[in-house]
C-alpha cells in the first residue's frame, strides 16, 4: 500500500469532479508533485508522537455493563521524517532525498492473549485478562530524486521511492481473533520508480513524457517458532462465537506477491490565449500484474462442545 510522504511533497492537488482530460478514471483524482533540488542546500525535519497518557477514554459504565472487558485504545504512535535538497552542479543538476519512519501501537478492544496459544494439545480458547492484545504497524521509507536542467528548455527528472511496510509486526489479533492468528507482515519491496521530461515549446505549449513503474507485496508469513502442525479454529458456539483462535487463518497463512503497475504518458498540451481554453493530446499505457504464492493451511471449527471438525473449504482434497 503506497503511503505518500508530506517532506517529500510540493504541491498536493485534489479533483472531485468528473474526470478530466488527463486522468484515467471519474471519481476522486490526487496529484502529489514531488519537491526539486535547488542551488542552495536545505533541509527539514520532522517529529510527531504520542502515548497512552496523552488520550482521553470513553470506556463507562454502560460499556462495562455490555461485558466489554476493555475498550481499544492507542498505546504509542510516532511519525519523524528528515528532508535534504541542493545543487550537484549549480544551475544544471540538483538532488532532493528524505526518509521517513511512522507508525503505531493499538490495544484491540475485548480481545486478550490465549494462555493456550502454542499448545498442539489445546483446543480451547482462554484468554488472559491481564495481558490486552496489541495491533501494530509501521512503515519505513527512502526517496532520491535527481533533477537535470539540460537545456533552458527540457528538463528531466528521476525519482525513486523504496517502502518497507509491516503490519502485525510484533503483536496481532482484532476483534474477532486471538492474537496467535496473526501471521508477520512484513512486505518489501514496495517501491516507486518515475522518469520525466518536459519542455515548454512556447510561453503556450508544453510537451510532456514520463514513465513510472510501481511494485508491490501482500500478505503475511507465520511468525519464527510457530509450530505447522497447530490448525486455525473457528468457534462455532460456546462462551466466544465466532472467533478465530490457535493458529493463522488458512487464507492468509502466506506472502503475497509480486505486483506491478507500469504507467507511461506522452502528452502536448497548450492554452489559446483568445478563448483562454487549455487543450490537451495525450497518448499513455498502463499494464498491471498481481500474482500470489499464499500457501493454504489446514483448517477446522470448533463446535460448542469442544469437538473440533475440519473445514473441507480451508483444505480441499482432490
Amino acid at each position: 500500500m503506497y503511503v505518500p510522504n508530506a517532506g517529500s511533497s510540493q504541491e498536493v492537488s485534489i479533483t472531485t469532479s468528473q474526470s478530466l482530460a488527463e486522468s484515467d478514471t471519474d471519481g476522486v483524482t490526487v496529484n502529489v508533485i514531488s519537491k526539486d533540488g535547488g542551488n542552495v542546500f536545505k533541509g527539514s525535519f520532522f517529529g510527531a508522537g504520542s502515548t497512552t497518557s496523552m488520550q482521553g477514554s470513553n470506556f463507562d459504565a454502560g460499556l462495562q455493563a455490555a461485558q466489554l472487558k476493555a475498550p481499544n485504545s492507542l498505546k504509542n504512535y510516532y511519525d519523524y521524517e528528515g528532508t535534504l535538497g541542493g545543487p550537484i552542479l549549480k544551475d544544471k543538476l540538483w538532488f532532493f532525498g528524505g526518509s521517513r519512519y511512522h507508525g503505531d501501537t493499538k490495544y484491540v478492544a475485548g480481545m486478550f492473549s490465549n494462555q493456550n496459544a502454542g499448545d498442539i494439545t489445546k483446543w480451547t480458547y482462554s484468554p488472559d485478562l491481564s495481558n490486552q492484545a496489541l495491533n501494530d504497524e509501521y512503515w519505513l521509507t527512502g526517496y532520491a530524486k535527481l533533477t537535470w536542467q539540460a537545456t533552458p528548455r527540457n528538463k528531466i527528472t528521476a525519482y525513486y521511492e523504496d517502502a518497507l511496510r509491516c503490519t502485525t509486526c510484533n503483536f496481532g489479533g482484532s476483534a474477532t481473533a486471538s492474537p496467535e492468528t496473526s501471521g508477520h507482515g512484513a512486505t518489501h519491496p514496495d517501491g516507486l520508480s518515475q522518469l520525466t521530461w518536459t519542455s515548454p515549446l512556447t510561453n503556450r505549449v508544453l510537451f510532456e513524457a514520463g514513465f513510472s513503474f510501481a511494485s508491490e507485496r501482500w500478505g503475511s508469513d507465520p511468525r519464527p517458532g510457530f509450530d505447522p502442525a497447530l490448525i486455525n479454529v473457528q468457534a462455532v458456539g460456546g462462551n466466544f462465537p465466532g472467533l478465530s483462535y490457535r493458529a493463522p487463518a488458512p487464507p492468509t497463512s502466506g506472502a503475497g506477491g509480486p505486483g506491478e503497475v507500469v504507467h507511461w504518458n506522452v502528452c502536448q498540451s497548450g492554452i489559446h490565449h483568445v478563448h483562454a481554453r487549455r487543450t490537451l493530446h495525450e497518448v499513455r499505457g498502463t499494464t498491471a500484474r498481481r500474482s500470489t504464492t499464499a500457501r493454504r493451511r489446514p483448517g477446522s471449527t470448533h463446535s460448542a462442545i469442544g469437538l473440533p471438525r475440519r473445514n473441507p473449504a480451508a483444505c480441499p482434497i482432490s
